[in-house]
């Protein structure tokens, strides 16, 4: 019998660690291991999943990712590690300690910093035919990928994509809520006429989904992912909006890039905060999320719809599939990636789709 593949998915005792544990038993028969700093809480959510398929193939440890004896002796056991927590600012004997292990990566947790770090090890990591895949799940992860199904369905003859986004959950982790905050400091730029040109957060735009969310006010914004599919689909232009929590989480969001507060760490911390009381205490349904492409070509667009109701199955289901698409070698382009600019898109969409997120396609004139 062939050895089953070994997963080890740091976090996994979390909220997004925990559904990817339990969306990768129920997907596959992968061996996971789930980790973190408190062994009991690995063990007690371990215990948890293995009983509800029943299976054994789960189980619970202790790792600390700031212990770089521990990493060094664990990650060679396993053949691709999954990352739900964040890397500290110094993290570069992390980052070292991983790629020496020789293992596939997949990381949640969007950071500017961290792309660089790896890059500076892109030459082992190709040498060593492992893929490491940044910025993984809903968003960061799915607005690359819609862009690109779209322009796989036009026939390679996209010459203009519009995104517009928009999710809400009203009891985010302190870590996503982390994310957003940290993701306001980037300046927001849009592709146009051959160069990234910046935009104002305050040129706003009404963007239309379907039900449940119908018009919602979008705010001008930046994912390094999409950096990285213009070349490949020879844009002309590529724009992307992001819409509001609630207007008290808007506003201090606003206040928080307004008056340059991101660097400093004390602030961090209270807007981080801040933020996350004020979406538990204000966002108000529908909960869940949509991303909505608008793909252009020269005669026909198409548009794309990619809906949950379950942001953190939502995030779940992407990594997952990633994950198998490495395994199984569909994945076939070793270094550092996007999830959303490496992944095969047609078979990643009929997976998705088969675990849950809804995606829809309408075909328009021009």
């Amino acid at each position: 019998m062939a050895e089953l593949n070994k997963i080890l998915l740091l976090g996994g005792y979390g909220k997004a660690g925990g559904q990817i544990a339990q969306v990768l038993i129920d997907h596959s028969d992968y061996s996971i291991t789930l980790a973190g700093r408190n062994k009991h809480k690995a063990v007690k959510m371990a215990n948890a999943i293995n009983k509800c398929i029943p299976t054994e193939r789960c189980n619970g440890m202790e790792v600390d990712i700031k212990n770089i004896p521990v990493l060094k002796k664990t990650l060679p056991e396993y053949d691709l590690l999954i990352n739900c927590v964040p890397l500290p600012s110094k993290g570069d004997p992390i980052i070292r300690a991983i790629v020496n292990a020789n293992i596939h990566y997949i990381d949640l947790i969007p950071s500017s910093l961290k792309q660089i770090q790896f890059e500076n090890y892109k030459s082992i990591i190709i040498h060593n035919n492992k893929t490491c895949i940044l910025e993984a799940g809903w968003e960061p992860g799915l607005p690359a990928f819609v862009a690109r199904l779209g322009a796989q369905k036009l026939n390679g003859s996209a010459k203009d994509i519009e995104l517009h986004a928009v999710y809400r959950e009203d009891d985010m982790a302190t870590t996503s809520v982390a994310d957003i905050v940290e993701h306001t400091q980037l300046t927001a730029a849009f592709f146009k006429n051959g160069r990234w040109v910046r935009n104002s957060i305050f040129n706003t735009q009404k963007m239309h989904f379907p039900a449940p969310f119908g018009t919602v006010k979008g705010y001008p914004t930046e994912l390094a992912e999409l950096k990285t599919i213009v070349p490949e689909l020879d844009l002309k232009s590529l724009r992307i909006y992001q819409g509001g929590y609630n207007l008290v989480c808007d506003l201090i969001l606003f206040v928080w890039t307004a008056f340059g507060l991101s660097k400093n760490d004390y602030l961090l911390t209270v807007c981080t905060k801040l933020f996350r009381w004020a979406n538990k205490q204000f966002t108000a349904p529908p909960f869940g999320g949509m991303i909505k492409a608008k793909i252009s070509g020269d005669t026909n667009s198409l548009e794309v719809i990619v809906t949950t109701e379950n942001l953190y199955q939502a995030t779940a289901i992407p990594v997952v599939v990633a994950v198998k698409q490495i395994l199984d070698q569909e994945i076939d382009n070793p270094g550092v990636h996007f999830m959303g600019s490496i992944v095969e898109p047609t078979k990643f969409q009929k997976e998705i789709s088969k675990m849950g997120i809804t995606v829809k396609f309408n075909d328009m004139m021009t």
